[in-house]
C-alpha cells in the first residue's frame, strides 16, 4: 500500500516512534536508540532515536530535529517518517549527509509535557552553565502565579495575574516575562535549568560525533503552537551573516526575534539557552543555521492557557479534570484535523528543498 500524507501522522509517542524506526529502515538508514535513564507513564521505556543517511564525511550535514517540546513530537516525527518514506531524502546531493534525531526530549513527550524531567524548557537550556545566568526581572514580578502554596491554586487563577501584569505593562512586556526563561525558580514556568539537562547532553555529543567534519550545518527544527494555523512559519535565532543566508532561501519573511529585540529594545524579547546557541557552541568549526519551523494551532489564548493549566497539574496538584487537561494539551500542539496535518506535510517537503538550497551555497 503506497502511504498517504495523512498516514504519517501517529496517536502517540510508541505509534510514532514505531513508525519512524520502520521508515529509518525502509530508506536504509543507520538507526541507533540512545535509551533515556527514565521510564514512560506506564513504566514503558523511553528513548530518542537517531538515524542518518549519507556519506560519514560529509561537509555539509542537514539535521532534522524533532520533539524539543514534548508534545509537539508528533508533528516533527511526521515531518520526518514522511520525508524518509516518500523517498524525498533519496538522492542527496553530493558530499550531503542527513541526521535525524527523533525525540531528543522523550520523556516530555511520552508525559505529554512541554518540559523535560526537570521541568526544564530545552529551548532555554543550551547555556554556558560556567557563566553568570540571565536574570529576568519581568518573570520575578509573575512567579507568584506559578508558585504551589500561595495565593493562586490553578490555572485559571493564574492567567488572571497574567492579565492584570499585560494592562499594567502591555503584551511585549508580558511576552518577555513569561517565555524568555528564568534561572531561578526550579518549580517555575519557562525554566532554563542551572546544568545541561539529559536531552541537552545528549544532543551535544550526537551534533559532535555526526558534525566534526561538517563546514556547513543546517538544522531544521520542527515545533507547534505558535503562529497562523497550518502554516509553518520559519524562525531563526541568529544575526548576522547567519541570518542572511537563512533569509536568501526562505525567505524574507523569515522571523528573526533576536534581531528584531536588537532593532526595536521593549517591543520584541530575546530568548537565551535556545537550541541554535547549542549547535553553534558544539560545531565551531561549521556554518551553522537553525531553522525552527512553527506550526500554528490555536490562537495564543488558547494555547497559553493550556501550558499553564498543565504546569499546575504536574506542580500544583490542583485540577478538576486531569484528563481534559492532558487532552487539551495535546489539541492545542496536534490539531485532529487532516488538512492540519496535510498543510503541515506541504510546508516540511518545501522546507526541505530550502534548506538543501542553503547548504549547496
Amino acid at each position: 500500500m503506497i502511504a498517504t500524507p495523512e498516514s504519517y501522522f501517529s496517536v502517540d509517542f510508541s505509534a510514532a516512534t514505531a513508525r519512524f524506526r520502520v521508515a529509518c529502515r525502509a530508506a536504509g538508514a543507520a538507526a541507533t536508540s540512545l535509551p533515556h535513564p527514565l521510564p514512560g507513564p506506564g513504566g514503558e521505556a523511553l528513548a530518542t532515536d537517531v538515524a542518518r543517511l549519507g556519506p560519514a564525511g560529509a561537509s555539509r550535514l542537514l539535521v532534522l530535529l524533532s520533539g524539543v517540546h514534548g508534545p509537539e513530537l508528533l508533528c516533527g516525527s511526521a515531518c520526518q517518517a514522511g520525508l524518509l518514506e516518500s523517498g524525498a531524502l533519496a538522492g542527496l546531493p553530493a558530499d550531503t549527509a542527513v541526521l535525524l534525531v527523533h525525540a531528543i526530549n522523550p520523556w516530555g513527550t511520552a508525559h505529554g509535557r512541554r518540559v523535560t524531567e526537570d521541568n526544564i524548557d530545552l529551548c532555554r537550556n543550551f547555556m554556558d552553565f560556567d557563566a553568570p545566568l540571565p536574570g529576568n526581572d519581568g518573570y520575578e514580578d509573575i512567579h507568584r502565579a506559578f508558585a504551589p502554596g500561595g495565593e493562586v491554586s490553578n490555572g485559571q487563577e493564574a492567567m488572571g495575574v497574567l492579565l492584570d501584569y499585560q494592562r499594567q505593562r502591555g503584551l511585549p512586556a508580558l511576552m518577555a516575562a513569561l517565555m524568555a526563561g528564568q534561572y531561578v525558580h526550579a518549580d517555575g514556568f519557562s525554566y532554563g535549568g542551572r546544568e545541561a539537562t539529559w536531552s541537552n547532553h545528549t544532543l551535544t555529543q550526537l551534533l559532535q560525533e555526526h558534525g566534526a567534519g561538517a563546514k556547513h550545518v543546517l538544522a531544521l527544527d520542527f515545533h507547534s503552537g505558535l503562529g497562523p494555523y497550518g502554516y509553518g512559519t520559519a524562525v531563526a535565532m541568529h544575526t548576522g551573516a547567519a541570518l542572511e543566508r537563512v533569509r536568501r532561501h526562505f525567505g524574507g519573511w523569515v522571523e528573526a526575534p533576536r534581531q528584531a529585540a536588537a532593532e526595536s529594545p521593549g517591543e520584541f524579547y530575546g530568548v537565551e539557552g535556545h537550541c541554535a546557541d547549542g549547535f553553534v557552541r558544539a560545531l565551531p568549526q561549521a556554518e551553522v543555521e537553525l531553522v525552527t519551523i512553527e506550526f500554528g494551532t490555536y490562537p495564543v489564548p488558547r494555547n497559553l492557557q493550556a501550558l499553564i493549566d498543565d504546569h499546575w497539574l504536574h506542580i500544583g496538584g490542583v485540577a478538576d479534570d486531569p484528563q481534559q487537561l492532558a487532552q487539551e494539551m495535546l489539541a492545542t500542539h496536534y490539531p485532529d484535523d487532516p488538512e492540519w496535518r496535510y498543510a503541515v506535510w506541504t510546508r516540511a517537503t518545501q522546507a526541505l528543498r530550502q534548506a538543501l538550497a542553503c547548504l549547496r551555497e
